[in-house]
């Protein structure tokens, strides 16, 4: 991307994969490895070419509806952009900030269901291969725990928004002393 002035700005790719972590917090992640362990526990799913066909129908018509909702929430978050908790979120427009954490963890959900939508179509119609059907198991495994793991992460900012609240009540239409009316 350029800005016109020569100087040559990350792309929004990049600047999620940096704000993400990079390659060595997807190898760190329990998700990844959970994702792993769960996929070669469901080898019946992958092993025969029958369950294979089934599997990338499963998941063709399964994660569409999940990326349509992970999606939606993605513009919720956005919405936030003018309330004052979107400016506790941003830490004054800090790279590292809570806000960006957060949508680089919508962004590779968004990736995974989308990898895994992509090799579930492939599943469809070359069921041949055990290689792409584990692979299709895994991806399907990652897109569920990546699941999780956003929700937790809303949920944190949800501990935040708490904690906002509590230090700035609502005003509330309280009469003042002066304007007390006497009711008899």
């Amino acid at each position: 991307m350029s800005d016109g002035s020569g100087d040559e700005s990350p792309s929004s790719l990049a600047v999620y994969w940096r704000v993400y972590g990079g390659f060595p917090k997807l190898v760190a992640s329990k998700y990844f490895w959970g994702a792993i362990v769960l996929s070669l526990a469901l080898y019946p799913a992958w092993w025969d070419q029958q369950n294979r066909a089934e599997l990338g129908g499963t998941i063709v018509s399964a994660i569409p509806n999940l990326l349509g909702f992970t999606v939606g929430a993605m513009a919720i978050l956005l919405a936030f952009s003018t309330s004052r908790f979107f400016s506790v979120l941003t830490e004054r427009g800090s790279p590292r900030s809570a806000y960006l954490n957060l949508a680089s963890m919508f962004i590779h959900f968004i990736i995974v269901q989308t990898g895994a939508l992509i090799v579930g179509v492939f599943l469809k119609f070359y069921s041949d291969y055990r290689v792409l059907g584990w692979l299709a198991a895994f991806m399907l495994m990652y897109a569920l725990l990546c699941a999780v793991a956003t929700g937790l992460s809303l949920f944190g900012m949800a501990e935040i928004y708490n904690v906002l609240a509590d230090r700035d009540p609502p005003k509330t239409n309280v009469p003042s002393s002066g304007d007390e009316r006497r009711h008899d």
